[in-house]
């Protein structure tokens, strides 16, 4: 039996996530907004610390949050290999 070593490939970093946040409510509210989208961790209702992306226009800045940075889609630990295996018997 013979095997061949499999060739890997590895993604990056993704960052820089923009866009266009539209909202609405069933009493005929709405807005739009350009945004950038953070990460935080967000303190609800003063129990603990949950993980959040959220889209704002300017850097959010709430005693709310802590450990706030731009949102990262990170596959740089992530591999596909791909390969075909035969033999005979």
């Amino acid at each position: 039996m013979s095997y061949r070593k499999l060739k890997a490939g590895r993604y990056a970093k993704i960052d820089g996530f923009e866009g266009t946040r539209n909202r609405a409510d069933s009493n005929d509210w709405s807005d739009s907004a350009e945004v950038g989208y953070y990460y935080v961790e967000y303190q609800q209702q003063g129990i603990e610390y949950f993980p959040r992306v959220i889209g704002s226009s300017d850097k959010p800045s709430s005693p709310e949050y802590k450990n706030l940075r731009s949102a990262v889609v990170d596959f740089s630990g992530f591999t596909i290999k791909i390969g075909m295996k035969t033999g005979l018997w």
